[in-house]
């Protein structure tokens, strides 16, 4: 009997986390909110998180009350939501709405807040529709209406700021003096639309002037992947950036400068410019040589583009003058099996000029080399948080310099200033692991603790 019950427990712990669709439909039958946990397996916070919070009564309590789901951010299907809500730091806890629309955040780390957190945005997230503004108007919907309303208005495509700012501006005069406890949060929903608008408009205006003038330009890469990566782009934006685009790659296809060219093809592929990766993937396949990187994309645009024998066949070479490269093995097997998905464009909200005009760009062959060691970093500085139980913020950057190559891949992080000891040991302790099994030849570490600290 002992057997049999610790094989139903096994059965139920390794049943596979449901599909976003799937929870949606879930908690619309229900009628419930959604809860969600955004996490990795490597994250100290998260377990943190864990123990000290979920595993409180009057927490477990709350979330009785919702359709409450954990993701991992790294493995399907939570991969697919962290991108679908833009996550990029964890834990991740946000509420939706039945029909699975962001209501808001909850950022506390204690149980007390977590609860009072949860609790208030929970009557959010129950708030019946319609959302137009002639029917909130028409019957005369309350301060929390209008609120939500503005919310869901903000996550529409194409943006209609105009009417996002009305619609947050009459949850304000509905409770003026925030007595619901509406007022004051349209008037904050409301600042971050104009801020965020306004860096909208700010980095189209300077990145694509600059990329439009200067196209083979290697700063124009970086401009052009953070004006791609914006949300809610009026149709117009999005032509002048696509335009952009493939002049850039235009440009540097004629100069012969592979490592721009691979970066802005991907660009090209989240874009749907189809025949323009194409025509740029055929030029790198010319300049690319015996490099598997260079020509891993290439597959990969063939794979986007419904060239899926090509992709394959293409692939399988790669397979068999790099063997130990995972990142091809996994490459070949969804090329055979899977159809092709929308492609994210990994820049976020990360503003170019972050980055030294000149910093080396980080070439995909040598990315390639750490397949497996991705989150080495990130690995390193939540295995020193959760040593000594702290998450305060410091900083670390690692250096892996390619004698080769002679370009430098910085992995940057967040850890804790009094956990610098710990981190410069562990990552002491990793130089010779990495150096045996990779060409790199120098590893420099450099500590700059964030001010207040």
């Amino acid at each position: 009997m002992l057997v049999s019950l610790l094989l139903v427990v096994a059965s139920a712990m390794a049943q596979p986390a449901p599909t976003f669709e799937s929870l949606v439909q879930q908690a619309t039958a229900a009628d419930l909110p959604i809860v969600l946990d955004i996490v990795t397996d490597w994250c100290a916070p998260c377990k943190m998180m864990e123990r000290n919070v979920f595993a409180d009564s009057k927490v477990k309590a709350a979330l009785a009350r919702v359709v409450f789901q954990k993701y991992d951010a790294e493995e399907p299907p939570g991969s697919a939501v962290a991108a679908r809500f833009g996550v990029n730091s964890y834990p991740s806890v946000f509420v939706l709405s039945p029909d699975g629309v962001w209501v808001g955040a909850v950022s506390s780390q204690d149980p007390a807040g977590f609860v009072r957190e949860l609790t208030d945005l929970l009557p959010l997230a129950s708030v019946r529709g319609p959302f137009t503004e002639v029917s909130l108007t028409e019957r005369k919907a309350p301060a929390a209406a209008w609120l939500v309303a503005g919310i869901r208005a903000r996550e529409q495509v194409p943006l209609d700021a105009a009417l996002v700012a009305r619609l947050f501006t009459r949850a304000m005069e509905l409770d003026p003096k925030d007595a619901a406890g509406i007022g004051a949060r349209a008037g904050v929903e409301l600042m971050k639309s104009q801020l965020a608008d306004h860096r909208r408009r700010s980095r189209l205006t300077t990145c694509l002037d600059f990329a439009e003038r200067f196209p083979a330009a290697v700063q124009a890469v970086p401009c052009l992947t953070s004006c791609a990566a914006l949300a809610n782009l009026a149709p117009a934006d999005r032509a002048r950036v696509a335009l952009a685009v493939r002049t850039s790659a235009e440009a540097m296809a004629a100069a012969k400068n592979s490592a721009q060219l691979n970066q802005l093809i991907y660009v090209l592929l989240a874009l749907r410019e189809s025949a323009a990766a194409t025509r740029a993937a055929e030029a790198l396949r010319l300049q690319a040589g015996e490099d598997v990187g260079l020509l891993d994309t290439v597959a990969e645009t063939f794979f986007q583009t419904g060239r899926r024998a090509e992709a394959v066949a293409l692939e399988q070479q790669l397979v068999g003058r790099s063997p130990d490269d995972k990142n091809i093995e996994r490459n070949l097997r969804r090329f055979k099996k899977e159809q092709p998905k929308p492609l994210p464009i990994e820049a976020g909200e990360e503003d170019p000029d972050a980055r030294p005009l000149g910093a080396p760009q980080i070439p995909p062959e040598v990315l390639a080399r750490f397949g497996e060691q991705r989150r080495l970093s990130s690995a390193l500085a939540s295995a020193c948080m959760e040593k000594a139980g702290q998450a305060t913020a410091s900083y670390l950057r690692l250096y892996f310099v390619d004698d080769k190559l002679k370009r430098a891949v910085a992995f940057d992080l967040e850890a804790p200033k009094a956990l610098r000891s710990c981190l410069e040991a562990a990552a002491a302790k990793q130089q010779y692991q990495l150096l045996a099994t990779s060409p790199m030849t120098e590893l420099k570490i450099e500590f700059a603790v964030a001010a207040g600290h």
